[in-house]
């Protein structure tokens, strides 16, 4: 299943780069694109893209999980592609202690170590939470948490 899955995305990034070096050649080829190209060159030629953990992992996501995710896409070409977003889906979150702050859960004993392993891979990083009291798995959420993680966002905690 995880090589079929793999395969899948490879099949998609090699697609994905092909079509980046047909619209490159075009404006290249073009003088009324590079014009037109010139015009835009603070749009993207990709829309923001990534990997998501929910869809392979559900709610048995690990640590471990999403830095051998990260290595895949690294080694199989996809950040190449344009796929520099890595983020943890649902089930990473634990308890929040008597301040609110809400810690991760034992599949993940140390979100920072996780958060600087992809960095070194030149990916970037991302968590989900629900806007409620409890994310669709039933885990802790974000509900009447905004001012504190805004409070702690400028200390450089991770906090939600």
């Amino acid at each position: 299943m995880r090589l079929a899955a793999s395969l899948s995305v490879a099949v998609f990034a090699l697609v994905s780069l092909s079509l980046s070096s047909q619209i490159s050649a075009y404006a290249q080829a073009a003088p009324e694109a590079q014009s037109a190209t010139s015009q835009v060159a603070h749009v993207a030629l990709t829309p923001p893209m990534g990997w998501n953990s929910w869809n392979y992992f559900a709610g048995k996501v690990t640590d471990k999980d999403i830095r051998d995710s990260a290595d895949q896409i690294v080694s199989t070409g996809m950040k190449d592609a344009g796929y520099i977003y890595v983020n943890i889906d649902d089930t990473w979150e634990g308890e929040r202690d008597a301040t609110g702050l809400l810690h991760t859960n034992e599949k993940f004993p140390d979100m920072k170590a996780l958060a600087d392993y992809v960095h070194s891979k030149g990916l970037k990083i991302g968590i989900y939470s629900g806007p409620g009291t409890k994310t669709c798995a039933k885990y802790p959420a974000s509900l009447g948490m905004k001012n504190r993680t805004r409070r702690c966002t400028r200390t450089g905690a991770l906090t939600i």
